[in-house]
């Protein structure tokens, strides 16, 4: 990583103008960089499909599920559900969260390293810190996971990160292109989020969470992020 990339980071914070930014950074799986805000808890959303895909994945090495099955109550089959949900689709996300069952998709989260992370209601009702909540280091928990193959095996790891490395958009993390290896972004109404696993010098991977809430100033908040990315990759982001 550039040797200034943590001013890059603060700068990035200092500029998002309130809206409660967080903010984790770690070199490679387990070195702990930087973390801003820590514990600073935001409404899920659809970040709240992470621990799902953790638990879906669980159960199809148990031997409970098979990928190419119908999702009960939904017209897709479980793998379908799965790339629904990493291209953002809410009612995907739902619809896994309700066949998988709450409790079990909570106590996956703390499986998953994502000790903070509660899911009490289905994604999009009321979206507030009485509903589903995260914060940025249960973010890049999740992905320090994958890539160090902790928790699921080596091949499971490498097909969620794969449903997740396919970019649906120039912004947020996407915008340092192929430094950016895989993402989950998320985006409702006062809030911008992104994580995932970031590569600045195509040899070691970085993982990184960027979450601002309260923001009423969308491009604000997306900017947030990008600028994140872009400061763990050395790249030149807006001042």
């Amino acid at each position: 990583m550039p040797e200034n990339w943590k001013g890059g980071v603060l700068r990035a914070i200092a500029g998002a103008g309130g809206g409660a930014p967080a903010a984790a950074v770690y070199d490679g799986t387990a070195d702990l960089q930087l973390v801003y805000n820590g514990g600073r808890f935001v409404p899920a959303g659809p970040m709240a499909a992470l621990p799902a895909l953790w638990n879906l994945f669980e159960r199809v090495e148990a031997g409970e599920i098979e990928l190419g099955e119908p999702l009960p109550g939904a017209p897709m089959s479980w793998e379908d559900a799965a790339g629904a949900v990493c291209g953002g689709g809410v009612e995907a996300v739902n619809a896994l969260i309700s066949a998988l069952g709450m409790e079990a998709v909570n106590a996956a989260a703390r499986r998953a390293g994502m000790e903070q992370t509660e899911i009490r209601r289905p994604v999009g009702e009321n979206e507030s810190l009485r509903g589903n909540v995260t914060c940025a280091e249960d973010a890049a928990a999740f992905f320090r996971r994958l890539l160090s193959h902790e928790g699921l095996s080596e091949a499971s790891c490498r097909r969620l990160l794969a449903l997740m490395s396919e970019s649906r958009d120039s912004g947020k993390f996407a915008s340092v292109g192929e430094k950016c290896l895989a993402r989950f972004g998320a985006s409702f109404p006062g809030s911008e989020y992104d994580a995932g696993v970031l590569c600045p010098d195509g040899k070691r991977p970085v993982v990184a969470a960027a979450l601002v809430m309260l923001q009423p100033d969308r491009e604000k908040g997306a900017r947030f992020c990008r600028r994140v990315a872009e400061a763990v990759c050395g790249e030149d982001g807006e001042a």
